[in-house]
């Protein structure tokens, strides 16, 4: 059955949702764990895999089993997973912090090393293990961020991994809106639409929708883009 795991972060617990009834089939609590944001899903050694904001990490299996727990840098605010390697590597608290899972769910930082303060964000590439971090200039510079958000989508596209792929056109899109390229947003909106639905990746196609609305509604369709927004109400309420 195809499962969806999302942190309920202010009840410290994770919920189940089956994909095909998009319904929730359980739930379980997190005792020590506060403000959780990280979540990975390991399906080969199938284990969950949650941080929380005060620094610690923490395996369970999907029934609500704890395997472990191990401390790491206070917010981390992200966590990828190299399915191959069973690597995770997490952002937060100035450093990227490098964890091993083993078969049986235990946890072990295996490596880290210090980055700019506001670096939040982080992948893994996993076919060669290169890992990659996104943090923004103080000062900012938008036709730098753009160069990068080309980068990262060109790069998505040879990968030739769907889920990628949705993940670099809903913050491509995302970074066009916030340039005010309306063309290009719509256009990158509605691609990553329809990668974000084909490949079943709910959280970029929920991002997707969202951009895509806008693009249309600021374009003159509005009855298309208002229609697109609603429809994230709806399926919050499921």
């Amino acid at each position: 059955r195809r499962m969806l795991y999302q942190n309920i972060s202010d009840q410290a617990e994770v919920v189940t949702i089956d994909l095909v009834t998009s319904k929730i089939v359980r739930s379980f609590p997190m005792p020590g764990l506060e403000a959780t944001h990280p979540l990975q899903y390991d399906p080969v050694y199938d284990f969950i895999i949650v941080g929380g904001a005060y620094g610690i990490l923490a395996s369970y299996k999907p029934d609500g089993t704890q395997a472990d727990s191990i401390a790491v840098p206070a917010r981390i605010d992200q966590c990828t997973l190299d399915g191959t390697r069973h690597l995770l590597a997490c952002a937060g608290g100035s450093k990227i912090t490098l964890v091993k899972e083993a078969p049986n769910g235990k946890l072990a930082i295996v490596g880290q090393i210090d980055v700019a303060r506001g670096m939040h964000t982080v992948a893994i590439d996993s076919k060669t293990g290169d890992i990659w971090g996104v943090w923004a200039a103080i000062a900012g510079d938008g036709r730098e961020s753009a160069t990068q958000l080309a980068d990262g989508l060109a790069h998505a596209r040879r990968l030739d991994d769907p889920p990628a792929l949705a993940h670099g056109l809903a913050f491509a899109a995302l970074g066009a809106h916030f340039r005010g390229d309306l063309a290009t947003c719509r256009a990158l909106g509605d691609e990553a639409f329809e990668a974000a639905r084909v490949q079943a990746v709910p959280q970029f196609h929920l991002t997707a929708t969202a951009i895509g609305g806008w693009a249309h509604y600021m374009a003159g369709d509005r009855t298309s883009g208002l229609d697109m927004i609603e429809s994230i109400h709806g399926a919050s309420q499921q």
